[in-house]
This record gives structure tokens, sequence and C-alpha cells, in this order.
């Protein structure tokens, strides 16, 4: 998806680069829009999980504050 775009890519693509079939991606997900949904899901869950990780021994809102900020940021630091 990320190579190619969302409208390009096909189940095939997605499936190959998993090595798995197309028919075992179409098993698990109702389609294409049902593997984003479940993609962005995924990786959502994920950044929350991360970002309590690393909020959970910062002391103080504003400490928190800057952290999660450069947790955002692609650098890792506040510019």
């Amino acid at each position: 998806m990320a190579e190619q775009g969302w409208r390009a890519v096909r189940v095939a693509d997605i499936a190959a680069r998993c090595g798995v079939s197309a028919a075992l991606v179409l098993y698990h997900f109702n389609g294409k829009d049902a593997l984003l949904d479940e993609a962005f899901r995924f990786a959502f869950d994920a950044a929350g999980e991360r970002h309590a990780r690393e909020l959970a021994g910062v002391p103080g809102s504003r400490e928190r504050l800057v952290r999660l900020i450069e947790l955002q940021l692609p650098a890792g630091e506040v510019r």
C-alpha cells in the first residue's frame, strides 16, 4: 500500500508481499477496504500502547506533553 498507493495495490500484491495466497487474505479480510481498516486499527492500537509505555515514567503533565509531541515527530525530538 505504501509503495503503490491504495488505489493501485491489489489484494494479490499484498498477499504476495506477506508470502500468502490472495484467497487467505480474503478469507480473513472481506476485501481491500476491510484490510485497510484493520491495518489502521492495528497501527493506532500499537501507537497507543507504545505511547502509554513511553509516558508512564515521565513525571509532570508538561513533561508528558513534550514527550508525546516528540513521539509524533519523524526525528523523535522537538525542533
